[in-house]
Order: structure tokens, then sequence, then C-alpha cells
């Protein structure tokens, strides 16, 4: 998500000028406030159901892919709170010192590192699941319990360290002209350095986990499709055909981590290239309507995606409609007038056993 439509103030009355304040006034102040109100309330209906019902009945803790996913989706919360703020706060010069502060060393880079981590949890998940059905042999759950925290805490730890300089690539500046202060290139935004580090992070935060997403996941299909040709030829059963992924639950999950893996490259494109040109211009407020309308789309894309998961989740996975379909019924119970409502809809709960490879 990168908007510089707030740097319109500083740019000169000219005859696109019309034309970039309409683009930029539909944008993000028509139609990305309601993407983003669609994104806020699926991922924290995702958050609520995936932690509220992490413990499946007959199983002590939730599992692997549950950890995985319930991240996931504190990452989205924590993005979709990230430009909420920056969709409010359009206006960026005659504001407070507290929140020039904000904008110039913690916006920018709050959003790159959940941004950043989503990619890394959706990789770690892709990890989890190529050692479940390429080699199930070696495949442990107990190791991947084990693993899953490990991951997801290095999934957040290292792009923080990776954009920490970019706290500092902006610094809130006093303006006479405005009554107040505002935002402006920081002291080391004009650097070679700090080019050469814009494009790498990208390189690292996108392209890189993009590669080894299509990697793992075509080499997990490719396994999949060899299982089913298999288990159609000689009707392969015992525990081997279970781990590799022969259960209806495990293909759920699989095709479901296909289904991210898909959304994320698709949404995550645009603004790889969106970002790698203004990376190389190395200008703050460099914009033209063409960039503007790229720009626009690649974050109504990239925003979409981010919103994308509770239907994903709903569509594909008949556990999760199961425990939003009791988590929706406990909320009911709690006003007398939807009682009726509450005894006619029960839930069916499933076992242990059945449940075991629940996301």
């Amino acid at each position: 998500m990168q908007s510089l439509c707030y740097c319109l103030h500083s740019l000169n009355v000219t005859e696109t000028w019309h034309a970039l304040h309409d683009t930029c006034h539909v944008t993000y102040e028509q139609v990305l406030p309601v993407v983003m109100l669609v994104a806020v309330v699926t991922n924290v209906t995702n958050v609520t159901v995936l932690l509220l019902r992490a413990h499946p009945k007959g199983r002590p803790s939730p599992t692997p892919t549950r950890r995985y996913l319930l991240s996931l989706g504190v990452s989205h919360c924590f993005v979709s709170g990230v430009v909420v703020v920056g969709l409010a706060v359009r206006r960026r010069v005659g504001v407070t010192y507290a929140l020039a502060f904000y904008l110039a060393h913690l916006e920018e880079p709050l959003y790159h590192v959940f941004n950043c981590s989503c990619s890394y949890i959706i990789l770690g998940l892709s990890a989890d699941r190529f050692r479940a059905v390429c080699r199930p042999d070696a495949y442990s759950a107990a190791e991947a319990y084990g693993k899953a925290p490990v991951r997801i805490a290095l999934a957040y730890a290292l792009p923080a360290v990776m954009y920490l300089p970019s706290c500092f690539s902006l610094s809130p500046v006093y303006s006479a002209r405005h009554r107040g202060w505002g935002v402006a290139e920081g002291p080391i935004f004009k650097t070679p350095g700090w080019r050469a580090w814009s494009v790498l992070l990208e390189v690292v935060h996108r392209i890189v986990p993009c590669v080894f997403l299509v990697a793992l996941n075509l080499r997990i299909l490719r396994a999949v499709a060899r299982l089913k040709s298999t288990r159609a030829s000689m009707m392969l059963r015992g525990e081997a055909a279970r781990r590799a992924g022969g259960s209806r639950h495990e293909q759920r999950v699989i095709y479901l981590l296909l289904a991210l893996t898909l959304t994320f490259l698709l949404t995550n494109v645009p603004a790889t290239s969106l970002k790698m040109v203004y990376a190389l211009q190395n200008q703050h407020c460099l914009t033209n309507l063409g960039l503007e309308v790229a720009r626009a789309i690649a974050n109504g894309v990239e925003m979409a995606g981010v919103c994308s998961d509770f239907f994903l989740y709903f569509v594909m996975n008949p556990e999760y409609r199961r425990d939003l379909h009791a988590l929706a019924l406990s909320a009911c119970r709690l006003c007398a007038c939807c009682a009726p409502l509450t005894a006619r809809c029960p839930v069916k709960e499933e076992s242990g056993d059945q449940r075991s490879t629940q996301s």
C-alpha cells in the first residue's frame, strides 16, 4: 500500500492536477474505505474464530496449520489498522508533532513489517505442507508443533530488523506556511545506500518468497497428483498414504494453501512493480497521473488480497464454517430474542480424529 496523493499540496496547479485530485478522491475517499471496512470485519472475524475455536474436541492445542492461519489473520489486522489510519489522515501538513512523528517514523515501517510477515507466514505453512506431502517418512507431527512457533516468531522478527532503517527515511518538519508539522525526506533518503537497500528490501520482502512459494507449491501439486494416480491404480492404503495427504481433510488444507498462495502472488505482483519503480526513482513525492492511476489499481488489488482470506476459508474449509456457525450461535445465546434460532440450529461436533487436520 503506497499512496502519494498526500503530496498533491506540494505540486503546482497544472492541467493534470485536477485529474490527479479526482483520481485520488475516488480511490482513497470512496473505494478503498469500503474495501478496508470489509478487510477489518473479515480479518477480525478470522482471528476470533481461529482463536476462540482453536481447541477442537479431543485436541489440547491448535494444529500447526491453525497457528499459521491465526498469525496471518493477526498480521492482516495490523496491516488494515495502519491503512485505515493512513486513509483517515489524508492531509499531512499542519498536523501536531506527535502525528507527524508517527507518519514519518512509524507508519511505513509498521505497514511493511506486518505485510512482510504475511509472506513469511505463508512460506512457513508451505514448507510445513511440503514436508508432510512430499516427505511423509521424515515428517513428524510433534516436530511440526515445535517448529510452527519458531517460524512464526521469525516471520515477525526478520521484517522488524529489515525495516528498521525505514524509520529514518522521513522526518517531521515544521511548516510556517501551514502553521504545523509535516513530513519530508530524511537525511538518508537521497543516499545511494538507501536506494540499494530499498531495492534489496523489495526483493527479500516479495520476490524471494514468491519464488520459493511457486517452487514449493508446484512440488506439492505434483506429489498430490502422483498420490491420487497411485491410489486409483493400486488402491494404496496405510499410514504412509494418509500422512502423505491422502485424507480429505489434508487435501482441503493443501488446496486452501494453494489458494492463499495464488491470491498472494496475484495481489502482490502489481504492488511490487510499483514499489521497485518508486525505489529506483528515489523521490519522496514524485507522482503523475499515469503513476497514480497505476498505484491506485495496485493498492486496491493489494488490499483486496488482505480481505480475501475469510472468503477462501468459508468456501474451502467446512471446519471453518462449522466453527463460525458455533461462534455465531454462542453470540446469539447472549441475546434472549435469538434463543429460538439457536434451538433450531444446533452445532454438530466432530470427533478429535476427524478434525485432526483442521486448519
